[in-house]
């Protein structure tokens, strides 16, 4: 059985000055287990970017093409991928801690990515009300997903690493 857990540690906003983009706000502890064995393990991962390359793959009628969460703040991407070989799915990481040559199904995968979805959706409702619950459905559109990766990009190009980020897609 594959395994999405997350759980909510800190808001960007509640321990930074600098403005940063909506899909870097909501960190918390990632970990992704196959057979309660963990695969990927990160205690400060930002939901909202995982999101918004996963629930796209997830609905996304090409049953073939791959999931490549690509992190801003990292240098190894993708930091996380599900990945066809040979006709079976494996999720590979740069970061992962225990390599698992273990095959999934790819609508195990895609029923994990959706559940962790609605998860971080009623958390974030529950935390800090529905404007924070909306920005899920906000990373998990693709088109908005294309707009906000150029911003960033722009900003950071503009601005540096950590200040000075347009907020809003």
């Amino acid at each position: 059985m594959i395994q999405l857990d997350f759980r909510l540690t800190t808001r960007y906003d509640d321990y930074h000055d600098v403005p940063t983009w909506f899909i870097l706000e909501h960190e918390g502890h990632f970990r992704i287990s196959i057979d309660d064995q963990t695969v990927f393990d990160q205690p400060y991962l930002a939901i909202l970017e995982f999101l918004r390359d996963a629930a796209p793959w997830a609905r996304n009628p090409d049953k073939s093409a791959p999931m490549l969460y690509t992190c801003i703040q990292a240098d190894e991407n993708p930091l996380v991928s599900f990945v066809e070989e040979d006709g079976e799915w494996f999720i590979r990481s740069p970061w992962e801690t225990h390599h698992s040559d273990r095959a999934c199904r790819r609508d195990d995968l895609a029923t994990a990515v959706l559940a962790l979805e609605q998860r971080v959706k009623e958390e974030l409702m529950a935390t800090y009300g529905p404007e924070a619950a909306n920005a899920v459905a906000r990373a998990s559109q693709p088109e908005k997903r294309r707009r906000t990766l150029l911003e960033a990009i722009r900003d950071l190009l503009l601005f540096g690493r950590g200040g000075g980020g347009n907020r809003e897609p």
